[in-house]
């Protein structure tokens, strides 16, 4: 059976990434050490190859499992629920991320004030994370894309992974053969 291990990403492209969206989060009085949205990647190092083998529902639940604080207080038991993680295509996936980017969840600011520039991070964040990308996400989504500058949802309904408050809490997690990531955020309501 193939042990996993999840080791912090140090690359400079990652640390690029994860600043901008430090950069464009808030943060509440009562969890003021989490975010209203943040980005972690992680190296994938394993005993054998997960090119046969990838279960992107059960990576997504180990690198959970894995978080380090403040993420690890906010984790309830009940984020290892399968039957409730979709797993969006590509398209969808982009789609999901530049959509969170720039319309966040509920009231919050957005990471990204126009479409454009979601897009080329996503661009940016989908090349860091490698080839064979397979997608998790806590958000069942129908999504219509007219033009760049129409993005717009439907139908919303999910599970939170993170217990914060009266938070809603969506995002995606993003696996390759040799890295995983996880680009979330957090609403008040």
């Amino acid at each position: 059976m193939s042990q996993i291990k999840f080791h912090p990403c140090l690359s400079e492209e990652a640390l690029q990434l994860q600043q901008v969206i430090e950069a464009g989060a808030t943060y509440a009085e009562d969890t003021f050490d989490l975010g209203t949205v943040f980005l972690i990647i992680k190296e994938i190092e394993t005993n054998e190859s997960l090119e046969d083998s990838i279960d992107p529902i059960v990576l997504a639940n180990g690198f959970l499992d894995c978080l380090d604080e403040p993420y690890k207080k906010y984790l309830p038991a009940h984020h290892a629920i399968q039957p409730w993680w979709e797993i969006p295509s590509s398209q969808e996936a982009e789609r999901i991320i530049v959509r969170l980017l720039t319309h966040s969840v509920v009231a919050e600011p957005s990471a990204f004030d126009y479409v454009e520039p979601a897009i080329e991070f996503t661009h940016k964040l989908l090349q860091l994370i490698g080839e064979s990308c397979h997608f998790v996400t806590n958000v069942k989504r129908r999504i219509h894309w007219r033009t760049p500058d129409d993005y717009y949802l439907e139908n919303k309904a999910g599970f939170g992974v993170f217990n914060v408050g009266s938070c809603w809490d969506e995002g995606i997690i993003l696996i390759s053969l040799k890295r995983i990531g996880m680009l979330w955020f957090l609403g008040y309501d």
